[in-house]
């Protein structure tokens, strides 16, 4: 899903005639590195700044990627490679491809490799230690998440009405949605408070055995089908929900098998004890750099001392040691950005993306598993400003010169002859109606988001 969907937009986002051509930024931290600009930005398109690299790391992460799920028994490998093409393409993607779950799928399949099979002869059986990490991983996750939720000051979190503007507020609402932000507030209270109480307390359940686990299962996936029926966060929950089996045995999955797994010979004591030293070591490591990363995100990165501090800078762009911290702070209204053109300077047509909130009467899409990055990152860009989000700037300059790639990622061209003369970005709040044929209820005063471009 990671690999597909980023290779449906990869032209109009960071392709050579897109929004932020792949080449110019590469140029940019080249310029700016104070040593080898590859360690600043690990990617392996340094070596082919090109289009046909970019499509050929995507489809060559979709083979990789069928080769797992088709049950290719020696992962080790095939998981490295993934991690290396997605490694290169979150820091080819720039901003549109800095999500949580982006570092998320970069760490997991990192932490994976402790599991997975690296030769023909490898057993069948995971490493233990190498299970405790991943469910380790899925702590980090969900601990962090609920932490920053009081950490941040939020005062929503803190008086139960968190969830009241969750549904309408967040990046890409769905068709429930609409039905959800209409609940009573004490059922948005009720599940406030049990979000708190599932990312905080729960987690320790993992260490409380095998009914421990299981309770937690359950919380984890109640949180996660809430937020995968009642929004659209890509492969989020369903990449979530992988590191939430792994609190589930081989009893408790066994309805799940297909066919009964021959088991293999035992290794060697020496390969099993080798094994089990190298992987207990970089266990130790991935804590030990976690810790001060998750503190960081949780309190405040100023209260490291300089050595973790360092550590902290030298792993960051790897994205394979991380930190959580979803919702952290609940925004409380929704501004969205228009783009608009025009011929006379008067009279404005607008473009209307895919999937962010457009026409009021537009249903919100249903699109599980998709990442629309374009229409995501609009989302954050209505909460900056224009001088802050200067790719809103480029993503104009290519609609008014008719860019097919980046067109292809908008819904409607107003101007299908030639560009608009001008062309401009307006702020509308967009709440959800009470009730009517409309989803939206779109206020009529417009603010400014981005002055006016005569070409």
């Amino acid at each position: 899903m990671a690999f597909s969907s980023l290779w449906l937009q990869i032209d109009g986002l960071i392709g050579s005639n897109g929004i932020l051509p792949l080449r110019d930024h590469l140029d940019q931290i080249a310029g700016t590195a104070e040593g080898n600009p590859f360690w600043d930005a690990p990617t392996l398109f340094w070596w082919w700044p090109t289009d046909t690299a970019l499509h050929v790391g995507c489809g060559l992460g979709c083979a990789l990627s069928i080769a797992l799920i088709a049950g290719f028994p020696i992962e080790g490998p095939v998981l490295l490679g993934l991690w290396a093409l997605y490694l290169s393409l979150s820091h080819a993607g720039q901003v549109f491809l800095g999500f949580q779950w982006d570092t998320l799928l970069l760490e997991t399949l990192a932490v994976c490799t402790l599991i997975a099979r690296w030769h023909p002869r490898s057993p069948r059986e995971p490493s233990v230690l190498g299970m405790w990490v991943l469910r380790l991983l899925l702590f980090k996750l969900m601990l962090g998440s609920g932490l920053v939720k009081l950490t941040s000051g939020d005062p929503t979190w803190w008086d139960g009405t968190a969830l009241s503007y969750h549904y309408w507020t967040q990046p890409l609402p769905n068709p429930l949605s609409w039905w959800m932000h209409h609940a009573p507030m004490g059922w948005h209270k009720l599940e406030t408070w049990a979000t708190l109480i599932i990312e905080i307390p729960l987690p320790f359940l993992i260490f409380a055995g095998r009914t421990g686990r299981v309770i937690a299962f359950i919380g984890f996936s109640l949180v996660l089908a809430m937020l995968f029926f009642t929004g659209n966060y890509g492969f989020f929950q369903i990449l979530s929900m992988v590191l939430v089996f792994s609190l589930l045995d081989d009893g408790q999955l066994r309805w799940l098998q297909r066919r009964v797994l021959r088991p293999k010979p035992p290794e060697p004591p020496w390969i099993r004890d080798s094994r089990t030293v190298l992987i207990g070591s970089l266990a130790m490591v991935w804590v030990g750099l976690s810790l001060p990363m998750q503190y960081g995100r949780t309190w405040s990165y100023q209260d490291l001392d300089e050595a973790h501090l360092d550590a902290v800078r030298t792993i960051y762009p790897f994205r394979s040691i991380n930190a959580y911290g979803l919702f952290a702070n609940m925004t409380e209204d929704r501004p969205e950005i228009r783009i608009e053109g025009s011929d006379d300077g008067e009279h404005w047509e607008p473009y209307v993306f895919r999937y962010k909130p457009g026409p009021p009467e537009r249903r919100p899409p249903f699109i599980p598993g998709y990442m629309p990055r374009l229409d995501w990152q609009m989302w954050f860009a209505a909460m900056s400003s224009c001088g802050r989000s200067a790719w809103v700037q480029q993503l104009m300059a290519r609609l008014q010169d008719n860019e097919p790639a980046v067109l292809g990622l908008i819904a409607n061209n107003p101007f299908p002859e030639q560009g608009p003369r001008f062309i401009r970005a307006q702020l509308n709040l967009y709440p959800f109606t009470d009730s009517g044929p409309d989803w939206w209820r779109v206020s009529q005063a417009e603010q400014p988001y981005c002055r006016v471009v005569e070409r």
